[in-house]
């Protein structure tokens, strides 16, 4: 087994960066086939009637998004993984046609398909916020299936988001490599629309490994939730907390973050508390691809 990630465990560290060139040299060796991915997807309904909502393009339809990202996980590489696809209130008489496009591409036994009839957040909240908050509630209902079906590693992945084909296998290579890690996390990029400010939402447009790049040392920033992968089993099935949720247990926030932030901060802090006996690790690769408002990779 590769143990090159080895010269970069330290004594006191919160979380672990492996350098660009290691990894894809570790790419090459084997993976623990007992890495066994499950996969949160959370969808509702864009474009058609409801173009624009989110400040997303009117041609950015569910099924043309939703088709792209599953193509992306099928791809794989590494295919130890189950899908669980959870719709937020999808239109009930329209959900029957993402069942058949979702069977049409992951296969059989690989897919958990589910829709709720009321949607969580979405339901609750306006404007911005829904996009902070919406999608918590179904992929708490993900993480409590998968903890029904015995799995330890959830990967994220958005609706409208992609995978390179060797994302699974590279987060696998670091639950691999450092067995006590909690949380791994792999770049993201999108293309700039007019308007972004700043390198919110996606990691460095590096693969150097300075401390500078590190974007604030992991979850002080904002991350792109696809690039994100834990073992549940190591921070107790961890859920989403909703917008009030996040006001009024601690960690506290002032105003509602993004699900995926808020709990990698949480993680942080289950790390620290038990005297960094877990680790975080970010890998400067670039595995996933982020849509930005325009609709485009």
């Amino acid at each position: 087994m590769f143990k090159k990630f080895n010269d970069f465990l330290g004594e006191d560290f919160t979380y672990t960066q492996i350098p660009f060139d290691v990894i894809n040299e570790a790419l090459n060796e084997d993976c623990d086939k007992g890495c066994k991915f499950g996969i949160c997807m959370t969808t509702y309904k864009i474009g058609g009637d409801d173009g624009g909502v989110q400040g997303r393009s009117g041609s950015m339809t569910t099924p043309k998004v939703l088709k792209e990202s599953l193509e992306s996980i099928k791809n794989q590489t590494f295919d130890n993984y189950k899908v669980y696809l959870m719709g937020d209130g999808y239109p009930e008489d329209e959900w029957p046609d993402i069942e058949k496009m979702a069977k049409s591409i992951i296969p059989q036994g690989k897919l958990h398909l589910q829709n709720r009839k009321e949607p969580g957040e979405r339901g609750k909240y306006e404007g911005e916020v829904v996009h902070l908050t919406g999608g918590n509630t179904v992929a708490n209902d993900s993480i409590k299936q998968m903890k029904k079906d015995g799995i330890k590693l959830f990967a994220r992945l958005d609706h409208d988001d992609a995978w390179s084909k060797d994302h699974l296998k590279t987060h696998a290579q670091v639950y691999t490599q450092f067995p006590e890690t909690a949380l791994a996390l792999t770049r993201a990029k999108k293309k700039r629309v007019r308007g972004d400010v700043g390198s919110y939402m996606y990691f460095p447009e590096s693969d150097k490994t300075a401390v500078e790049y590190d974007n604030h040392n992991l979850g002080l920033g904002g991350q792109c939730h696809s690039g994100l992968t834990w073992d549940m089993s190591k921070v107790g099935y961890i859920k989403y907390r909703t917008w009030n949720e996040q006001k009024s247990s601690a960690p506290r926030r002032k105003e509602c973050f993004p699900g995926d932030w808020d709990n990698t901060e949480r993680i942080k802090r289950i790390v620290e508390d038990d005297g960094n006996k877990h680790k975080m690790v970010y890998v400067p690769k670039l595995t996933v691809k982020y849509r930005n408002s325009d609709g485009k990779f």
